[in-house]
């Protein structure tokens, strides 16, 4: 699980994911933006992305909150782009 923008290297083994025997392969090709990159989308502003759950990006924006976005989705129509 990664929550707050922790990166576990392996299952922590207490949570309900690992109680429920779920665990979440990440395939780093099909991420965009490496977790923890800042990001801006035209109309939420700017973010930060939290974690990638199969084919969809988590990202938790400064003014709107958290948002979940199909991983194609944003590279087709260049939802969004790296701040800085």
């Amino acid at each position: 699980m990664n929550y707050f923008g922790e990166e576990l290297a392996e299952p922590c083994g207490f949570c309900d994911n690992c109680d429920a025997g779920i665990t979440v392969v990440e395939d780093e090709d099909n991420q965009p933006f490496p977790i923890n990159t800042r990001v801006i989308h035209t109309a939420w502003g700017e973010g930060m992305v939290i974690r990638y759950e199969g084919d969809k990006m988590v990202m938790l924006f400064d003014q709107v909150g958290y948002k979940t976005l199909a991983v194609e989705i944003v590279t087709e129509r260049g939802l969004l782009t790296r701040a800085g």
